[in-house]
């Protein structure tokens, strides 16, 4: 498997628990301070939570009923199966309804009991686990659901400073975690905003790094991505009772956990089963490994004891830890068959980094998702060193390890020289306006086609290379960079079907205002497009139109009508075509100008069928997804 081989053993969370129904509690009378421990120094710098996770055996996660519902915890340990041979033992001792404060509103859970106080039972916790790291989530309780007040605040920061104590004289490390968002909208509260509340404790918390402290801020990004969402979409919620996480709130949770230990990739994929299907893992992996944290959870929350009624005793820690062993050898056995499989994937390179539509590297994050959401394919990018447009977007969408350099107009870079043939296919996420390769590296690529490799043209990758003629015979037909009649016959259906090669005078590419359109399937019997309605509704999209080619050894699948209303041809422009040149493959699709674009289901399946084509000559992806677009209406999987 691809990964960050990390050496762990064993992991114990102390983590999020967020049941909002808690009682009062005694505090005890012991203090400490909230700001620094007498192990600290003010100032000090702070171990990173990925170099922490690195090298512990024995990990725990303590925390409220978020912690101990556990989904979050699960998607982590997927991943940490992807990155190490010998991935750590994860324990979670998350407890409903717990703070860290010792705080409970009046008539918590209808007066039935106060909220458990964390400090209660901690000393047990750690004495049967034997972590060597502790991940701990607090805060969502610790407000009791209040305005702010600074005696509460000053209980949150002195549980904190106890938590603290307790772990390092136990002899383990302690990271952080702030807590998630709280949804005002779905829970509102009389006269306030607890999120404002938990924004303060969190920002405490964080400030804490100058202390030396590790801290990883989930409140921050949870608070700032609920309000992006729900700008798009009204009814987004991560919680629908404004506390407690749905499955995506889980997810975000968890990916956030796994950026902060160094893997940015996660962020490609929108849901747990995207993930593991990138990475050639069956989806019932997450059940599986879910099953053993709770199996272990329920053993060792039963076996320390607490104050919370309702909670499953679970099986003594020796029958726990048995069942989990024989668990973990059967999903050992199936992270091996997957990197089996991936060994046997389709390869993919991606080339960008230059192109006027300055969205693309999103773009090419997201078409390498939908790849390898499929399973079928392991995609790697190749960027050129010097980048342009797209600037804003750079740092979002950077590549580990990758440094370019942006500048105000294209420019060549003399050491863009991939091995093409490594790779199965090669996808240009390039545009208009892209400098040319060196010479060394088109003639690599016209050899690497010609001699059997796949290529896929995306979009603005028509208008690249206008001047190169190899490239052009490639692509079929194009628009812009220079083409005109010299470049060959602008090509088109009539109304009846029948191709023309209009070989008049005139410019290659232009297209109208941005709308959605409608796709003709011209060839159901071809791979690509076999099974697919003969017509559906494409979302929002330049219309090329008036595109000029070789057009040698070339097959067009679909078309769409450029209507001059909105401001197109008037004619049947192809939005789907294949060429064959030498012994190569070659997809090509005009449409994906913008990352709503792509994110049409019918683009989608098109470049997942389009690139396994190419690859082999052959689609296996012959189900057609529930939620293809229609003619009645586009289809979109929003991304993140």
């Amino acid at each position: 498997m691809n990964a960050i081989r990390a050496k762990w053993h064993c992991i114990v969370f102390l983590g999020i628990s967020l049941v909002s129904v808690l009682c009062p509690f005694v505090h005890s009378a012991e203090t400490h301070s909230a700001e620094t421990s007498s192990a600290e120094t003010s100032n000090s710098e702070p171990e990173s939570p990925a170099a922490l996770f690195s090298t512990a055996k024995r990990i725990l996660f303590l925390g409220d009923s978020i912690t101990a519902a556990g989904d979050y915890i699960a998607d982590l340990e997927v991943w940490a199966l992807t990155q190490s041979d010998s991935p750590p033992h994860i324990i979670n001792a998350g407890l409903p309804s717990e703070t860290v404060s010792g705080l409970s509103e009046d008539g918590h859970a209808g007066g039935a009991f106060p909220r458990p106080d964390l400090h209660e039972r901690l000393a047990r916790v750690l004495a049967i686990t034997k972590p060597d790291l502790v991940v701990a989530c607090y805060g969502m309780n610790c407000g009791i659901y209040e305005p702010f007040d600074e005696s509460r605040f000053a209980r949150y920061r002195d549980g904190i400073a106890r938590l603290r104590t307790a772990v390092q004289e136990s002899g383990a490390k302690l990271i952080h975690v702030t807590p998630p968002v709280y949804d005002d909208h779905k829970a509102p509260r009389e006269g306030f905003a607890y999120n404002g509340v938990l924004d303060r404790y969190s920002d405490w918390l964080v400030s804490q790094r100058a202390n030396g402290w590790a801290v990883i801020d989930l409140h921050g990004p949870m608070t700032r991505e609920l309000a992006q969402q729900r700008a798009a979409n009204p009814e987004f919620a991560f919680q629908g009772d404004g506390v407690h996480p749905n499955r995506a709130g889980h997810w975000f949770i968890a990916k956030e956990l796994i950026r902060a230990l160094g893997d940015e990739s996660v962020v490609t994929s929108s849901t747990p089963e995207q993930f593991v299907a990138a990475r050639s893992l069956p989806a019932d992996i997450i059940d599986s490994v879910r099953r053993r944290m709770t199996l272990l959870r329920d053993a060792y929350v039963g076996a320390a004891g607490h104050k919370r009624p309702g909670v499953a005793a679970g099986l003594p820690i020796e029958s726990a830890e048995s069942q989990a062993a024989d668990l973990t050898k059967q999903i050992a056995a199936t992270v091996a068959a997957a990197g089996s499989q991936q060994d046997n994937k389709l390869s993919v390179l991606i080339v960008d980094g230059q192109n006027n539509h300055g969205m693309w590297p999103k773009t090419t994050q997201m078409m390498k998702r939908y790849l390898e959401e499929t399973g079928l394919f392991t995609v790697e990018i190749a960027r050129t060193a010097f980048t342009w447009q797209g600037d804003d977007l750079l740092k979002t969408y950077s590549l580990p390890g990758v440094s370019t350099t942006p500048l105000p107009q294209p420019k060549t870079d003399p050491n863009f020289k991939p091995d093409f043939t490594k790779y199965d296919v090669v996808l240009s996420n390039l545009g208009f306006g892209a400098a040319p390769w060196p010479a060394e590296t088109q003639e690599a690529f016209d050899r690497y086609v010609r001699e059997g490799g796949g290529f896929v043209v995306v979009h603005a990758a028509d208008n690249s290379f206008g001047d190169w003629q190899a490239y052009n015979r490639m692509i079929g037909i194009g628009g812009w960079g220079g083409r005109n009649e010299k470049s060959g016959p602008y090509i088109y259906l009539d109304a009846d079907g029948k191709v023309v090669r209009d070989t008049s005078p005139g410019s290659g590419g232009h297209h109208g205002s941005q709308h959605p359109f409608e796709i003709i399937v011209r060839d159901a019997d071809h791979p690509i497009t076999r099974g697919l309605p003969r017509a559906w509704l494409h979302a929002q999209d330049e219309l090329y139109d008036l595109l000029r080619g070789p057009g040698e050894n070339m097959h067009i699948l679909a078309t769409a009508y450029a209507d001059p209303q909105q401001g197109g041809s008037g004619r049947h422009e192809p939005m789907l075509l294949t060429i064959e040149y030498g012994q190569g493959r070659v997809f090509h699709t005009p449409m994906g100008h913008a990352d709503y674009s792509m994110e049409c289901v019918g683009f989608i399946t098109c470049l997942q069928r389009g690139t396994e084509w190419a690859a082999t000559g052959r689609v296996t992806q012959t189900q057609v997804p529930a939620d293809f677009p229609t003619t009645a209406a586009p289809s979109q999987r929003k991304s993140d």
